[in-house]
């Protein structure tokens, strides 16, 4: 995937595009609750989370827990990694500390 290789190159703006227009194109073909939409939703959030902006990582991660949690269900080991990952981002949404912090280390890659 393109949003893969932009993520990996560092390319994180580009990244954000492409999975997010993956994500579009793959909604508007198989529809809205996926499995495999929970992966881009994931991925978009790890790179939101890159970018400093951990609360919109914490609602492409929230939406990627809720397909899983209705495609797989709540005892799924891919659904509960999530859950940790969404918590993760969840407590740091709340930390202006933490987000000033993330939002720094961003600035300073970028």
């Amino acid at each position: 995937h393109v949003g893969d290789l932009c993520n990996e190159l560092g390319k994180l703006d580009d990244a954000v595009k492409w999975y997010r227009n993956g994500l579009a194109v793959s909604i508007e073909l198989l529809g809205e609750d996926r499995e495999e939409l929970s992966v881009l939703y994931t991925r978009i959030a790890e790179v939101y989370k890159l970018l400093g902006d951990v609360e919109k990582a914490y609602l492409f991660c929230r939406k990627g827990h809720e397909i899983m949690v209705k495609t797989k269900g709540l005892d799924d080991p891919t659904t509960k990694a999530i859950k940790i990952i969404l918590g993760k981002l969840r407590d740091d949404a709340r930390n202006p500390e933490k987000k000033k912090a993330l939002a720094a280390k961003a600035a300073a890659k970028s």
